[in-house]
């Protein structure tokens, strides 16, 4: 492609510098990537609308956890929402009426020293010098590749374009979530899915997100489809709640909170990078929880276990669990035996996850969950504080 070059307008606000411009459909979605944790060229408009199907088609594969890197759709529930919401706005852009007065923001980060000339009234760069990634728009630039006549409206639409040049994509996550932040209140879920998809570095939060995706979307889990990715869909837990209790099984946070519930026992899985090892002891747990209150593994409205107050309060009490069983050296097998039987005893206790007993929600509610449940498995009256404490340094 020759070079591009677009008639813009710049905009200084407190020394931040950005340009309004406008492209037809064609250009832009031929020069764009949708994925801004790997940014490529493509070569034409094709490449842009394979790239939405794909992202609505991939396959999970479940080798390993870090696939979610690059790709955290959900294989049911968020795809089948991108496709339909890529459909109607097909469907708008045919109507004689149609406008997209919103503009689309992308960012340009030039690969090369000098790949772009900026003036005061144009911008102009050689495509395959630099990376242009949508920040925001990407359902209404996927949506031409659901129009009857994709070509006519590609090369008859105009769209205004917010250009943003050579921020990194932390800097991208960063940007977007302050300026949508400070505009209206933003859905906490949408912050952690950002913030997760566009950081390169290994981080608490990044995993705690990839681990949540993990269980909301495979299949050998309990929670599948039972968490509301992004604060929306038929899940009964929210994304933030479970990425919040999550990551306190690994953060050191808390490591001086030995009275609390937050006990980081995976915080050597974390620091070697062993996603799969607290995967595994997640699923072992959640697998025999599900089996055991089977009947309370429900969307029943007295049952609160598979809502935010049990799963929160289920993951609350697990390291109490997991320090108990680990005072010998088990295998997995083992392990996962004497959980059960544990659990079980909670079941033969009364142990009761309904919201008779546990209403109203809240931090508070989730701690009593878990203190009542570690009290009913392990017949002990402290919630669990002296098993952590006199083995704490073993973790």
């Amino acid at each position: 492609m020759e070079t591009m070059k677009i008639s813009v307008i710049k905009v200084n606000q407190n020394g931040n510098i950005f340009y309004l411009g406008k492209m037809k459909a064609k250009d832009l979605i031929s020069i764009s990537t949708t994925k801004i944790r790997k940014p490529r060229n493509a070569s034409d408009y094709e490449n842009y609308l394979t790239e939405i199907d794909e992202l609505t088609k991939e396959k999970i594969n479940e080798g390993n956890v870090w696939y979610l890197k690059s790709f955290t759709e959900d294989d049911n529930i968020q795809r089948s929402q991108s496709v339909q919401r890529l459909k109607e706005i097909g469907k708008y852009i045919e109507k004689p009426n149609t406008i997209f007065p919103n503009s689309i923001i992308c960012n340009i980060f030039p690969e090369k020293e000098d790949s772009i000339t900026i003036s005061n009234d144009y911008i102009e760069f050689n495509p395959h010098n630099v990376s242009v990634t949508i920040i925001d728009g990407q359902h209404r630039l996927g949506g031409f590749n659901y129009t009857n006549n994709t070509e006519y409206y590609l090369e008859h639409f105009e769209l205004i374009v917010t250009i943003l040049i050579g921020l990194l994509p932390s800097q991208q996550a960063e940007l977007f979530s302050m300026i949508n932040g400070k505009q209206r209140p933003v859905n906490k879920s949408v912050l952690y899915d950002l913030s997760s998809m566009t950081e390169d570095e290994y981080s608490e939060q990044m995993l705690a997100h990839l681990i949540c995706n993990w269980f909301n979307v495979n299949e050998k889990s309990p929670l599948r489809n039972l968490i509301k990715i992004l604060g929306v869909g038929e899940g009964s837990i929210s994304q933030s709640s479970m990425i919040d209790a999550i990551s306190t099984l690994f953060s050191n946070k808390n490591v001086n909170k030995l009275s609390t519930l937050e006990v980081p026992v995976f915080r050597q899985f974390y620091e070697n990078k062993d996603s799969k090892s607290i995967i595994q002891n997640l699923l072992d747990y959640f697998i025999i929880v599900a089996k055991i209150y089977f009947d309370y593994w429900t969307k029943d409205y007295k049952s609160i276990l598979i809502k935010s107050t049990g799963i929160v309060g289920l993951i609350k009490a697990y390291p109490t669990f997991y320090i108990f069983l680990n005072q010998e050296q088990y295998d997995r097998n083992e392990n996962y035996y004497k959980l059960k039987e544990i659990i079980a005893c909670s079941r033969n206790n009364n142990f009761k996850p309904t919201s008779d007993n546990y209403g109203g929600g809240g931090a508070s509610q989730q701690a009593r969950f878990a203190r009542d449940l570690i009290n009913a498995s392990l017949g002990v009256n402290d919630g669990g504080q002296s098993i952590r404490e006199n083995l704490w340094k073993r973790y």
